[in-house]
């Protein structure tokens, strides 16, 4: 039987059914007898479904600065290097790649480099620009702005542990769309996606407050990033700095967590 690590190797080829034969029995039977790899595999379904579902929302251009980034990474020797173990991705893939979408498997490329080269800040920073662009892009419009202290309740209610979303978020400008759960390198955090001025807008919060204040540039979004009530703050967005800057002091002067 295969064990947890090779299942997940190999995860993304069982769910778009190019196993061979006897490595998809193979899967089968460890995921007959492996709760936490069966869940795995349920949501590579769920986000495979909806990447077809949104596959239109990711074909209008990359931001600017987005697409020099990408062009940068993609012609560096070491990202080249860092490329050839993902290599197999791009049959997975049955359509032409816009730049956008393009972005997220360069990104992630870039990410795995900045964590080699123990660059902290940009890792996080990286990793946020990059789930703030994908999130948007597969969200859908979500029309209907929500009430900060609904979304609290009904992703508590969803997830099982409390976001911490600011009460400062209700900032002028700043309209709540949803909260989701979504991963990092350490762990789960909360992604609270809104519209500032109509401009997507992300704010997330990462369960540990250990990070130092940052402002960061990564992937074509700015990043600003704070530490509170014991947990890490972070604004995404591809707005000016200085306004990112205003909102996240808007948010710190009404920090105190929703109950």
């Amino acid at each position: 039987m295969k064990s947890c690590q090779d299942v997940d190797r190999c995860m993304t080829e069982y769910v778009d059914g190019e196993l061979a034969s006897f490595e998809r029995h193979a899967v089968d039977a460890h995921l007959d007898a492996c709760a936490p790899c069966r869940e795995r595999g349920r949501i590579e379904r769920a986000a495979r479904a909806l990447l077809r579902e949104r596959a239109a929302r990711l074909t209008p251009p990359a931001p600017v600065a987005l697409e020099a980034r990408c062009r940068a990474v993609a012609s560096s020797p070491v990202a080249a290097a860092s490329v050839a173990p993902a290599a197999r991705l791009g049959r997975r893939w049955r359509a032409p790649l816009s730049l956008a979408a393009a972005a997220v498997v360069i990104v992630a490329v870039t990410v795995g480099f900045l964590r080699f080269s123990g660059q902290a800040g940009s890792v996080v920073a990286a990793e946020l620009a990059l789930d703030h662009t994908t999130c948007f892009a597969l969200a859908g419009d979500v029309s209907e702005p929500a009430e900060l202290a609904s979304l609290e309740r009904s992703f508590e209610q969803q997830y099982g542990w409390h976001a911490g979303i600011p009460a400062g978020l209700e900032a002028p400008g700043v309209e709540l769309l949803e909260a989701r759960r979504c991963a990092y390198h350490a762990g789960q955090m909360a992604h609270v996606l809104c519209r500032l001025d109509g401009e997507p807008l992300s704010l997330y919060v990462l369960p540990q407050g250990v990070r130092r204040s940052a402002e960061l540039s990564s992937v074509g979004q700015q990043v600003v990033i704070w530490s509170g009530d014991e947990r890490t703050y972070a604004l995404v967005g591809n707005q000016a700095r200085p306004v990112l800057r205003r909102v996240a002091s808007a948010i710190q002067r009404g920090t105190v967590a929703v109950p």
